[in-house]
């Protein structure tokens, strides 16, 4: 049947439409890549025309997209640097989106870790130059430690970040912190040497711990969660160190028993992968 000439004018405006749409989609694809990209290269945040530059897109049409991106709830905007950086919305669909296993596995033991030691606990993994928290879990606590999803947090003086180097050895963890800046907290590592000596000392005590080292009177408790003998992940428990600083110990038993289930449901979550019956 022929079709009309009113029928053949709406397809040929349903096909502009469509066009319109996936070429600004994949312009706006284009500018969370660079920002991505910049990141992983170890930049906190990409400005309008860094963004331009790396894109060899005109600014304007950039800073529209960018806002664009904004207002999706994709990036946010630094309101002193005015650069900008992924949401912590986006951090977890990615980190979800490569491990969702891992953040399934983690939530319960989280969840028991929380009520049972009364701090708050979280799920890192490990990227470049940092760690990445990918959920978290309140202690409920009137006073309790603060990070949230899509927080990052420097390896070399978090026990999150440590304990991500737990396989590492000397020379990979040196090469890691060449050329680096150490300046956090008030009692962090001081140097290279000063990082190894306290990586040595997590790693026969089983579990990393950071006093004072990213905040002033903050402990933070991690150990990693491996999957098929790779460090995957780490949980990590924090507190005010007037509460939690003399309960390290407890921590420590309370947290071999949640890794322990993580691995479990992993192991588990792979064989119901497989098809194996259990």
């Amino acid at each position: 049947m022929a079709r009309s000439p009113d029928q053949i004018a709406a397809e040929r405006d349903a096909r502009r439409e469509t066009n319109s749409i996936s070429t600004n989609a994949g312009r706006r694809l284009q500018l969370l890549r660079a920002i991505l990209e910049s990141e992983a290269s170890g930049s906190h945040g990409s400005g309008v025309a860094a963004v331009a530059d790396a894109t060899a897109r005109e600014r304007s049409q950039v800073s529209r997209g960018l806002a664009l991106l904004e207002s999706a709830g994709l990036i946010v905007r630094d309101e002193h640097t005015l650069e900008y950086s992924s949401s912590p919305a986006l951090l977890k669909i990615c980190a979800s989106a490569g491990r969702p296993d891992l953040v399934r596995a983690a939530r319960p033991a989280l969840v028991e870790l929380a009520a049972t030691l009364g701090e708050r606990t979280s799920l890192e993994v490990p990227r470049a130059h940092d760690s990445l928290v990918v959920d978290t879990v309140s202690s409920g606590e009137a006073v309790e430690a603060v990070t949230w999803i899509g927080r990052t947090s420097p390896r070399w003086c978090t026990a999150a970040g440590r304990a991500s180097w737990f396989d590492h050895d000397t020379a990979a963890v040196r090469a890691m912190l060449r050329g680096l800046r150490f300046q956090a907290g008030p009692l962090a590592p001081t140097s290279a040497a000063d990082v190894l000596r306290r990586l040595e000392a997590d790693r026969d005590r089983g579990a990393a711990v950071a006093v004072g080292e990213l905040e002033e009177g903050l402990v933070s408790i991690a150990m990693p969660v491996r999957d098929a003998s790779e460090v995957v992940g780490m949980i990590a428990v924090a507190g005010p160190a007037y509460r939690i600083g003399d309960d390290i110990e407890r921590c420590v038993k309370a947290m071999r028993v949640a890794v322990e289930r993580i691995d479990r449901a992993l192991r588990e979550g792979d064989r119901r992968s497989r098809g194996v019956r259990t």
